[in-house]
C-alpha cells in the first residue's frame, strides 16, 4: 500500500471509529499498521522528507496504535492490545537510535509519542489490575529507564566529542 493510500485508510479508520463502527475500524487500522512502519523507515532514508512530515508519520503511528489497541481491548483481546502498544513503543525507541539527521531534528516528537505510548501501556496495566500486567509494565518501565540512560549517554558522548 502506498503512502497516500495508507494515509487515506488511516483517516477512514478514524472516521469509522468515531461513527462507532469498531469492527470495520479495526480491520482498516490493521492494514494501516501493517504498512505505516515501512513508510516511516522509507522516510528516514528519503532526503526530501522534512521533519514536519516525519513528525506527522510518527503521530499517525502512535494514534493508530492507540486506537487499535483500544478496539482490541474492547473486543477482549487484551494480549494483542498490549502487544501492539509495546511493539509501536519499541519501534519508536529503535528509530530514536538511528544516526540520522531527520531523527536528530525529530527528537522531541519521538520522545513525546514514545511517552504517550508508555502512558497508555501504564493505564492499560492499571485498568486490568492483575499481577501478569504489573510484571509486563515493570519490564517496560525498566527498559524505558535503561533506554533513557543510553540515549542520555549517547548525547553526552556526542557533545563531549564536539568540545574536543
Amino acid at each position: 500500500m502506498n503512502l497516500q493510500d495508507c494515509w487515506t485508510n488511516y483517516l477512514t479508520a478514524e472516521q469509522l471509529l468515531e461513527d462507532g463502527h469498531w469492527s470495520a475500524a479495526q480491520q482498516v487500522f490493521e492494514k494501516v499498521l501493517q504498512h505505516l512502519p515501512q513508510h516511516i523507515q522509507t522516510a528516514l532514508t528519503d532526503e526530501d522528507t522534512r521533519p514536519c512530515q516525519f513528525a506527522c508519520l510518527l503521530k499517525g503511528l502512535k494514534d493508530a496504535s492507540i486506537s487499535q489497541s483500544e478496539i482490541l481491548n474492547h473486543m477482549g483481546e487484551h494480549d494483542a492490545a498490549f502487544d501492539l502498544l509495546n511493539q509501536s513503543y519499541a519501534f519508536l525507541q529503535f528509530i530514536y537510535l538511528e544516526p540520522n539527521l531527520l531523527v536528530k531534528h525529530s527528537t522531541q516528537s519521538l520522545e513525546t509519542h514514545s511517552d504517550d505510548l508508555l502512558k497508555h501501556m501504564t493505564a492499560f496495566c492499571a485498568a486490568h489490575n492483575e499481577s501478569h500486567w504489573a510484571r509486563e509494565l515493570q519490564q517496560v518501565q525498566e527498559s524505558h529507564h535503561h533506554f533513557r540512560n543510553l540515549t542520555q549517554h549517547r548525547i553526552m558522548s556526542v557533545q563531549s566529542a564536539a568540545l574536543n
